[in-house]
This record gives structure tokens, C-alpha cells and sequence, in this order.
């Protein structure tokens, strides 16, 4: 993948995961093996 769109995909997650509650982001982090709910760099 190209970095411009790994940056978009990352600010993509960072929006949606505003939204989702620890449940939704326990679930995230389960799947992708990966703490996906701190800060994401850009």
C-alpha cells in the first residue's frame, strides 16, 4: 500500500473509533491483534 493511504485509513480509524465504545474497541484489538485505541500518529 501506498503511505497516503495507510495515513488515510489510519485518520479513517481514529474517526470511527470516537465513536465506539470500550466493547467495540476490545473487539478491534482482539481481531487485529493490535492496540489500535491510543494516539495514532499521522
Amino acid at each position: 500500500m501506498e503511505v497516503a493511504t495507510l495515513r488515510h485509513i489510519k485518520l479513517e480509524l481514529s474517526e470511527t473509533l470516537k465513536f465506539c465504545d470500550a466493547s467495540s474497541l476490545n473487539l478491534v484489538v482482539s481481531k487485529t491483534g493490535q492496540q489500535v485505541y491510543g494516539p495514532i500518529e499521522t
